[in-house]
């Protein structure tokens, strides 16, 4: 039998050397990454995981580790953050609102207001980049626009008298329907948590030990079925 001590040691230094080596770990890394950024002027990239989620391996193997990822994080400051860590690693965590796991975060040059970029196994390395460039500000330039062609409307007809007898004629009114819930896509529910959050998004897998969400206005999220303690159909507002 191999023993567990050692065991979770290598996954963790393998997990070290995927996310990057020059990566700061912890609270005390993403308070130093926060001041070099506002020194250099480098965004701040933060990868939130824990040692037993098997979606962060997932995400660390097949698009952190590629060498378009990695080129690319070479030119910002990186943070990894395990809110199982400690007390500050999870007030931090609980600060951006994490409820899922992975979570990365892209904090823009001198700013500690983040925006939650999409990470998940399933992305492509390229699509990653992109959506950290946007993240972070940086931006294509912005191709000129050439004039439009100035249209020009065609001259008015003389009014006939057939027109003028129509002018009267009332029209039959037309009423726009009332908006309503509609009912939900396929796959979106709300999970009720034992914290007592509810998150709603698509479901898009699930397992016996947890099920993962496209969670609204957010990302991919992993959460354990230990901490659900309901799920139900949503609905959408028109």
């Amino acid at each position: 039998m191999v023993p567990i001590r050692p065991l979770i040691l290598v996954c963790l230094l393998f997990m070290g050397a995927q996310v990057g080596e020059a990566a700061l770990d912890g609270a005390g890394g993403f308070r130093r990454a926060l001041e070099q950024s506002r020194q250099t002027g480098k965004p701040v990239a933060m990868f939130v995981y824990t040692d037993w989620c098997p979606y962060c391996r997932q995400f660390i193997s097949k698009v952190l580790s590629s060498g378009e990822v990695r080129q690319y994080l070479a030119g910002i400051i990186e943070v990894r953050l395990n809110p199982e860590h400690g007390q500050a690693e999870e007030a931090i965590a609980r600060r951006y609102g994490v409820t899922g796991y992975p979570t990365y975060f892209i904090f823009p040059p001198g700013s500690d207001q983040p925006r939650r970029v999409a990470a998940h196994g399933g992305m492509a390395p390229a699509q990653f980049v992109q959506e950290c460039k946007k993240a972070s500000g940086v931006q294509r330039p912005a191709t000129a626009k050439t004039p439009a062609a100035r249209r020009t409307q065609p001259a008015a007809r003389p009014a006939t008298v057939q027109d003028t007898a129509l002018q009267g004629a009332g029209r039959p009114e037309t009423t726009q329907p009332k908006k309503s819930s509609q009912p939900a896509p396929a796959g979106l529910v709300t999970l009720h948590l034992t914290d007592g959050r509810a998150v709603t998004g698509w479901l898009i897998q699930k397992t016996p030990e947890a099920l993962t969400l496209a969670v609204i206005n957010s990302g991919i999220a992993a959460f354990e079925r230990a901490s659900i303690t309901r799920i139900e159909p949503a609905t959408l507002e028109e």
